[in-house]
């Protein structure tokens, strides 16, 4: 088997004219190709981070607020991956930070679950209800203690955080 394996390689090798061989030897790495708007739903280049293809979307007519089957909007799916710019490009083009998906996630739920933490400050200086619940009664701050994210829970305790037990007592 070894020897089929180096009798194949060889004759690629040997197959090749000049300019491939520089090619399959070559170190430098091509650039990644950037998804064109018609190749990449909204929320998978929100989600990548992808800025030039959102907007490309966006600018063909893509609605913003669109949701997949499950409910998640492209703000959820850039909150969610933390890619703050997008976030940014999304709600200045009418997202809304307070959308939830088919379990009640907010944006914001999304960020905090991930740690990303100068999108919690974001969405949360947009509008966003810290104290919105889950299907479940989760707020944000519940899933900041579950993430054991110190910051982030600083930060929505700060912004009137409260837990559901803590809203409960109160009556809401």
């Amino acid at each position: 088997m070894k020897q089929l394996l180096i009798t194949i390689a060889a004759l690629v090798l040997v197959g090749c004219g000049e300019s491939q061989k520089e090619v399959l030897f070559s170190e430098a790495k091509p650039e990644p190709p950037k998804a064109e708007a018609t190749d990449i739903s909204i929320h998978q280049a929100a989600f990548d981070g992808d800025i030039e293809a959102v907007k490309n979307l966006l600018n063909s007519g893509t609605e913003v607020n669109i949701k997949e089957e499950d409910g998640k909007s492209p703000l959820q799916c850039a909150s969610y991956s933390g890619h703050k710019e997008v976030v940014k490009l999304l709600i200045t083009k009418g997202a809304n930070v307070n959308t939830k998906d088919d379990k009640g996630w907010s944006p914001l739920h999304n960020a905090t679950g991930e740690g990303k933490k100068e999108v919690v400050q974001l969405l949360i200086t947009k509008g966003a209800k810290v104290n919105a619940k889950t299907n479940s009664g989760f707020t944000s701050l519940d899933v900041a203690i579950v993430s054991k994210n110190k910051e982030i829970f600083e930060i929505l305790l700060k912004h009137g955080g409260k837990t559901r037990e803590e809203l409960k007592a109160a009556g809401n």
